[in-house]
């Protein structure tokens, strides 16, 4: 879409996806918005993950620290996250 306005979201854990967000923010000369919840994740990875578990298998929304305002002005929305996967247990 020509003169589309374009948002790059996403939401990072270690950063590696903010790298990709920013690369592709700039390539198409989109805005650029982290996702961010209210009360942050911890920093440790397996407590991170088995939060994040707990609130999929939950169904719970936790609250964002920053919306984005009038995400109906955007033509095209691409959105970026991370791949949890739960720890590997071995007896």
């Amino acid at each position: 879409m020509k003169n589309a306005k374009i948002l790059v979201a996403y939401l990072t854990r270690s950063g590696n996806t903010r790298v990709i967000a920013g690369t592709l923010q700039r390539a198409l000369g989109a805005g650029l918005f982290e996702i961010r919840p209210a009360r942050p994740y911890p920093e440790d990875h397996e407590l991170h993950v088995a939060q994040a578990t707990r609130e999929r298998d939950n169904s719970f929304e936790p609250p964002l620290a920053e919306k984005v305002a009038n995400i109906a002005a955007y033509d095209e929305i691409y959105l970026g996250f991370p791949v949890w996967a739960k720890p590997c247990h071995r007896p």
